[in-house]
């Protein structure tokens, strides 16, 4: 990712963080080329009061999936287990307790990946990445669901 491309993802974390965490979105979004997306990753639209919050912010939004060449679905379910089970693996077991169980099931999955089934998921990735190009030549931020697993409780490990 180049510096131009990390400010726009830097801006489009901020951006999200302002639209859940105070329920409105900045001012800023004023003709932003908005999607919103069902089938990136999850079924399920951004609730009505986000989208509501950053049309009323100025923005132009329009339901919008990329054109997937092939499945995004399976590969990021790979990559994401597989990692999850190294980082899970290398965690000091009394960390790793800690973890909520849906993590813990991510990783046990991850550790039954096999080399294929990887590889498989490595060669889709320029088709996913050429489909997620077309779209941002259109749409300058995406709304989407993005966690396949609850919210993990702040209080859990509070001191």
């Amino acid at each position: 990712m180049n510096s131009r491309g990390a400010a726009r993802c830097a801006r489009s974390v901020r951006l999200a963080g302002a639209v859940r965490c105070h329920g409105r979105a900045p001012r800023r979004l004023h003709g932003l080329r908005v999607a919103v997306s069902s089938s990136l990753g999850t079924a399920t639209l951004p609730d009505e009061e986000t989208q509501a919050a950053v049309a009323a912010a100025g923005a132009t939004v329009t339901a919008a999936d990329p054109a997937w060449r092939a499945d995004p679905a399976t590969p990021f379910a790979v990559f994401w287990a597989a990692t999850y089970a190294g980082f899970l693996d290398a965690m000091p077991a009394e960390r790793a307790a800690h973890m909520i169980p849906p993590l813990h099931r991510i990783a046990a999955r991850g550790r039954r990946i096999d080399i294929l089934a990887y590889h498989g998921a490595l060669t889709q990735r320029p088709a996913i990445t050429a489909a997620a190009h077309d779209v941002f030549q259109r749409f300058d931020l995406m709304l989407r669901l993005v966690m396949p697993a609850p919210a993990f409780n702040l209080k859990r490990g509070a001191g």
